[in-house]
């Protein structure tokens, strides 16, 4: 009575296997991501990985499944991996840049971001946003340290070339106002970092 069962049960973890590696792990990820299940996409893009690490395009959707828990030490190390392999990876550039956006690393997704920028097709890919996050991340190091002139001109640059690519849409509108703001208190003489105060916006 041993074997059969002994045969059973092998047979039952070869079906198994079969079928984890039969799954579309980017494709369930990512409707598990859809649905808000973010924990669930990380368990699903993981085993992935385990089964063939070389499948890349799931490194970059693990490291949002993760981010998008706040797991943002664990996502840097994970963008980490697929960017030795494959340094110019969009992907993995466009996360990596989101994600030290999120960590409030703010510098360092600019970085990332211009990295993006630097091989992006604006035909294909998130242009008119990266413009956007890097920005974003120049606005918030004006508000807590400061910026120098120059990159307080970057700043502007960025923002000015979303808007002109997303015209009418609520964040450009925003940006805007905020533009407004610092044309009408930037400091004359601009000497060192300039610091501007105001009422912080959410990070999106």
């Amino acid at each position: 009575m041993l074997k059969p069962l002994i045969l059973t049960f092998c047979l039952g973890v070869i079906g198994s296997s079969t079928s984890a590696q039969r799954k579309d792990h980017y494709a369930e990820g990512n409707a598990y991501i859809n649905q808000g299940k973010y924990a669930l996409a990380e368990k699903t893009f993981a085993e992935g990985l385990e089964i063939d690490p070389e499948n890349y395009p799931l490194y970059p959707s693990l490291a949002n499944a993760m981010m998008l828990q706040k797991k943002y030490n664990a996502a840097d190390s994970v963008l980490e991996v697929i960017l030795e392999k494959k340094p110019n990876m969009l992907g993995a550039l466009w996360f990596k840049g989101l994600n030290y956006l999120y960590w409030d690393q703010d510098s360092l997704s600019i970085v990332f971001m211009k990295r993006y920028l630097k091989n992006a097709d604006p035909e294909k890919h998130q242009v008119a946003n990266a413009y956007y996050y890097i920005g974003r991340a120049y606005e918030e190091l004006l508000r807590d340290t400061g910026l120098l002139e120059g990159k307080l001109n970057e700043m502007v640059n960025y923002f000015t070339k979303y808007v002109n690519l997303a015209e009418g849409s609520s964040a450009a509108r925003r940006i805007n106002l905020f533009l407004e703001q610092i044309s009408a208190n930037k400091p004359k003489p601009y000497i060192g970092r300039w610091k501007f105060a105001y009422q912080r916006i959410k990070k999106k």
